[in-house]
Formats: structure tokens, sequence, C-alpha cells
């Protein structure tokens, strides 16, 4: 008699420890979990950023227009009610500096400038705001600006984008809709300062911020460089289809976010067209890497710390659990949850699914605080390594296990994207290991802009036999981006040493012209000359009366100004003809190499000049970024 009463009180002791266990995971779970979509921040406020649009403007979902060579801009896109904090933050849930955040560790990495993109209240406009170098943990003091400048994309340019209320917490039109809007004026301001030359883009987003990014790279791929996609449910959210989880995390089990998330029409949307574009060539350019985090029921119950966390680990540690008896458990608790709150009760086949898929789907799984999790407590690991998308160039996993997390523990609760419960969704964007995987992967072009040279042979404008009598004017594209136009008198083309020749030793020549090559821009200015430049023989009387040989510049306004005295150079003979530079005032459009003899009888061979290969630098564009001109 007396064995069964201690074998009923041992019993009930299991079965309440049991639920003290149950509840001490679910508590962790949804508690954890609800301070994910905390938004605090205020509203945006003017001056608003005003973008620029080129008379032309590209059709930024075709595949015509010229993009550069490596990305120019870097985009942060936070997830579910989410701000700029998400990325970095200090103890007061500020915006803040860290110098290992990925904004800094992006900074420290580019060189680059970076700004936070924060919309308006109605979506339709947004401030954009430099973040500058302040101490550590303190908040950054924003500087607007209208538009970009020349300095401004001096250097890469990181884009921590903020979403409005509304569309950070609304559904996936209204968040992507502000998303676009900002990121088309950025990119058309920055095609207005480089002559047309769009700029090539990462996008780095956390949790639905992979979402808002995957359908812009979408419908503009040939924008898009790489894209990496940190916790983002491309296959929904197991837990989040359970009525408690979500209203916990956004008041209301019908909220169009969390539906969305959930929409099947929507992630096959997303997954068919990345696919279809993969085929068609559209963005098979893209680099595409996903980043995913799950943990342990040890580490879960380090998180928790205090009462419920020591229980739950003492538990885990002793008593034998199988997933079927702790599923069971949990899936009654939160059904009798929903049903004293009033909520529509989840149907018991949806929670389970939900946890047994984060247990490895086994039902007699013995767990312990090793046990596997493969969730990071708010989208499984297979949503977050979008199954089903293809050429998925890397994925990284993670596994937070226990031993860093906990009071005892080392680990900074300021370095979660929201300073709360420490669960695995939370950690992800402030991650050392995540962070350092992408930077390991993500180019950053430091888009300096400087001259582009634009170099070419006497023999690509075909003066083959073309001694002209009278002024000549022809029109020549340089890599169907730089416009000239070249006049020229007198010259002819030596095929056999490769030489322009400009003589103006002739009979009835008037000595007011003489022969000239002149080159005007079409569309920018003129930096620096660099022209191999030599005189036909040893006997040109340069130095001897009538005979003048200039460099002359042309302004803005089309005057002519005296540049160089080419005389005073020292001109070798052609089959010496070396390099000589000449640097242009910030206005010039044009350049003419002019030779001048008055001795019109052409009695002797006089001031004969050879210009061999020349180098153009015009300033406006780019120089590391090479030209993309080929399809994608």
């Amino acid at each position: 008699m007396k064995n069964n009463v201690k074998n009923k009180r041992t019993k009930r002791s299991y079965i309440a420890s049991l639920f003290v266990l149950v509840v001490a995971l679910v508590s962790v779970l949804f508690l954890g979990v609800d301070s994910i979509y905390a938004h605090i921040e205020p509203q945006s406020q003017g001056p608003y950023f005003s973008h620029r649009t080129r008379s032309n403007p590209a059709n930024l979902a075709s595949n015509t227009f010229q993009v550069t060579g490596s990305p120019a801009i870097t985009v942060l896109t936070h997830g579910l009610g989410g701000d700029a904090a998400h990325w970095s933050n200090n103890a007061n849930r500020e915006f803040s500096f860290d110098n290992r955040s990925l904004i800094e560790r992006l900074r420290q990495q580019s060189g680059g400038n970076v700004f936070r993109a924060k919309m308006s209240y109605d979506g339709t406009r947004f401030t954009l705001g430099r973040v500058p170098i302040v101490g550590q943990g303190q908040p950054y003091n924003l500087t607007p600006v209208t538009n970009l400048a020349s300095s401004t994309i001096n250097n890469h340019i990181i884009i921590v984008f903020e979403a409005s209320p509304n569309g950070g917490s609304g559904n996936h039109q209204r968040k992507y809709s502000e998303f676009r809007t900002m990121l088309h004026s950025i990119v058309r301001d920055f095609s207005f300062l480089t002559n047309g030359i769009y700029p090539r883009i990462n996008l780095v987003g956390h949790s639905r911020g992979g979402l808002t990014n995957m359908e812009f790279a979408n419908n503009y791929p040939r924008l898009i460089d790489s894209m990496f996609a940190i916790g983002t449910p491309f296959n929904g959210s197991n837990f989040g289809r359970v009525n408690l989880f979500s209203t916990l995390v956004v008041d209301d089990y019908n909220d169009p976010a969390l539906l969305d998330i959930n929409n099947v029409s929507m992630q096959n949307r997303l997954r068919d067209n990345w696919n279809t574009n993969r085929v068609n060539g559209r963005g098979r350019h893209i680099n595409f890497f996903t980043l995913s985090g799950y943990s342990t029921l040890g580490m879960i119950a380090d998180v928790a710390g205090g009462v419920w966390g020591t229980i739950a680990s003492t538990m885990l540690a002793q008593l034998p659990l199988t997933s079927k008896i702790v599923v069971t458990v949990a899936s009654d608790i939160i059904w009798r949850t929903e049903w004293a709150l009033g909520l529509t009760q989840t149907s018991s086949g949806v929670i389970s699914d939900a946890f047994y898929s984060a247990l490895s789907g086994w039902s007699f799984l013995w767990l312990g605080r090793s046990t596997l999790v493969h969730d990071d407590l708010l989208v499984h690991r297979d949503s977050q390594e979008a199954q089903g998308f293809n050429e998925v160039n890397r994925n990284f996993r993670k596994r937070f296990t226990t031993g860093i997390f906990g009071t005892n523990h080392n680990f900074d609760q300021n370095r979660t994207s929201i300073p709360h419960f420490a669960i695995v969704h939370n950690l992800q964007t402030r991650d050392d290991d995540f962070i350092n995987h992408i930077m390991s992967n993500i180019r950053l072009g430091r888009s300096q802009i400087t001259p582009l040279s634009f170099s070419f042979t006497p023999s690509t404008f075909g003066f083959r036999n073309q001694y002209y009598f009278s002024e000549r004017t022809t029109t020549h594209w340089i890599d169907n981006q730089f416009g000239i136009n070249i006049r020229r008198l007198r010259t002819a083309y030596n095929p056999d040493e490769d030489f322009i020749v400009l003589s103006s030793n002739r009979e009835g020549v008037s000595p007011i012209h003489g022969a000239f090559f002149e080159v005007s821009s079409i569309n920018r200015p003129i930096r620096r000359l660099e022209v191999e430049l030599g005189l036909w023989s040893n006997i040109e009387f340069v130095n001897s009366q009538g005979v003048e040989i200039y460099l002359w510049y042309m302004d803005a306004f089309g005057n002519w100004w005296r540049h160089t005295n080419l005389q005073s150079l020292a001109l070798p003979t052609r089959a010496q003809a070396r390099t000589f530079t000449f640097n242009f005032a910030d206005n010039t459009l044009g350049f003419k190499i002019q030779v001048r003899v008055n001795n019109p009888q052409g009695t002797q061979n006089r001031g004969r000049l050879v210009i061999g290969n020349m180098t153009i630098h015009t300033p406006l564009t780019w120089d590391i970024h090479s030209l993309v001109k080929e399809d994608m």
C-alpha cells in the first residue's frame, strides 16, 4: 500500500514537473518572440530626399541600361515591425554606434558613406540622413541630405532602410512599395551624377526584409549584384501559424503581415519568379546567400534565465522525456490558453507540426539539453535556407548552443536585434559569425569618381587619304558613352606609322587657320589629355619666323583659349615621338592642336606635326567600376 502511494506521488510529481518544463519552454518561446517586433521610432520628417532625373531615364525593369561592374550601393532591410536599430542599438533601443555591427564593418571595409533612409508616415517620401562615426554605444546624430553629390558617391554607399510604422508592420506589398520608392529615387539620382550609369546593388535582409529584397531582385535583376538573406521565412513560419504565437507577436493572429508570411501563393510567386530569372539569364549573375540559425533545448533554457530557466534546465537534464510527451503537453497548454483568451483555437495538427518540425519530426526522440531545435523560434531552418529556390550560392548554418547565453555567461544583451530575450532570431543580425560570413562574401566597390580614360589610336577615326583643304567634321562615340566631334583641316593619316600628320605648308593656305585637329565633347567635360607628339623630321623650322604650334582649349561657353605653346616642349622627331600630358580646367569642353605657317608659296616644309596615340580623361564616371555593357 505504501509503495502504491509512493508510486502515485512520484507519477504526480513527474507530471507536475513535466507541466512546469513545458510552460517554461513555451513561455520562453512566446515571450521571446513577442519582443521581436516592437517599433518605437518617431516619424520621419523633412527635409525629404529629392532625386534628379535625366532627360531619358532608363526602364529599370529592362536589361539594356548600363550599370557599374561592381556594387556601388549596399542596402540593409529590416524585418517585420523593425527599424534601423535592428542592425545596431544600445540598451535604450536607440539606433547607435557599435564598432562590431554589420553597418560599421561595411563602413570599415569599404571606406564608404553610411545613410539611413527613413520613410514618411504615408510611405511616399523619405529622409536620407548621413550616419556619422560616434563613440561606442552613442546614438547616431544624423545629418539630412536632399540629394547625392559627387563627394557623396566617391566611395561605397551603405543605406540602412527604415520603413514607416504602417509599412514595417503592414502587408508585404506596402513595405515593398516603400522600399522600391526609396531605392528607385537613390539609383536615379546616382545615374544623374554619372551620366546614365546605374549602380549595382547588394541587398542584405533579415527576416521579412529578405522577402522585400527578393521581390525587388525579381523585378529589377540588372541592378542587383548579391543578396544575403538572414533568417528569412521563404517558405513561411511554422510557429507563425499558431494563433497564440501570432497574437503575442502582433496582437492579432489575422494580422496581414503574418498572413503574408504564410501565404503560399506569395511564396510560390517569389520562388517561381526567381527560378524563371535564373533560367532565362536575367538573374543568373546574382549571388544569393542564405544564413540560417538554430539552437538546442539547453540554449532555450539558458535564455530564460532566472527561476524558469533553472527549472527547465534541471528537468531537461534529469527527466526521461520524449518529444511526443512534450509536444502533447505543449499542444494542450496552447490550445487551452487560446480558449481562455477568446482566440480561435489552432488545430492540434498545426501546433504539433510546428513542434515536431523543430524537433526533427521524431515522436520518440529522447530530449535533453543538447537536443537540436531546427528553428530560430520564428522560422524553420528549411525555410531560412530557401528550399525550392534554384542556385543558392551558399548557405551559412549556425547552431547556437549553451555556454554563451544567460546571466552567468559572456553574452552582451545589447547585441540582439532588439534588446530583450536572446532567442536565435533576435541574435542573427548582431552575431559575429553571421557578420563575418557576409563580409567574406560581399563585394564592395570603392567607387571613387576619377577621370575615366578613353584611349584610341589615329586609325580609330579612319583618316586614311583624307587630306582636306576645307574643314571636315565627324561625330564619334567611344564605348557608347563618350561622344565627341572631330573637326580637322589639312590632316592626313599615315597608315604605315599610324600617325595623323598636320601640315599647313601649302601654297595659298591662309595663315589664320593653318592645319588643326580639334576634339569637342558632346556629353561631358574633358579633364586631361595624354597625347603622343613629334615632328615629321628634324628640319621643320619650328623655331623660325612664321611657324606656330599651339594647344588650345574651349570653355563651357564655346570660347577658345591658348593653353600651351608646343614649340617650347622640344618636340622630338616622329621616330622618337613621346607622350605629353596636359591638364584642363573643370569646364573644358574641347581642345585643338594647331599648326600655322605663314608661307603661302610653299617653298619649304615647315612645322609638320605628327599625332599618335591619344588618351582623353573625363570626370563624372567610374574608374574602378568597369562598365557592364553586355546583357545579363
